[in-house]
């Protein structure tokens, strides 16, 4: 499979898509609040950059998996 489907295969997963939208409602309501820079996308920065690090986790494992088979 390319590299990009085992990207996105990772998303692929109910909690995955909550944890995204989680992070899009919590930027749109902090910029409803007023918020702006980095007080506005600090938590949801940090939910899309632990969700990227499960995916490079969940794509060097499946890599890592296709060479022991």
């Amino acid at each position: 499979a390319p590299f990009w489907r085992l990207v996105f295969k990772q998303f692929d997963d109910l909690l995955v898509k909550i944890l995204i939208v989680a992070a899009v409602v919590s930027f749109v309501l902090a910029l409803i609040n007023g918020e702006t820079g980095l007080t506005a996308s600090l938590e949801p920065s940090v939910i899309l950059m632990i969700l990227a690090a499960n995916a490079t986790v969940g794509v060097i494992t499946e890599q890592m998996l296709k060479r022991l088979l």
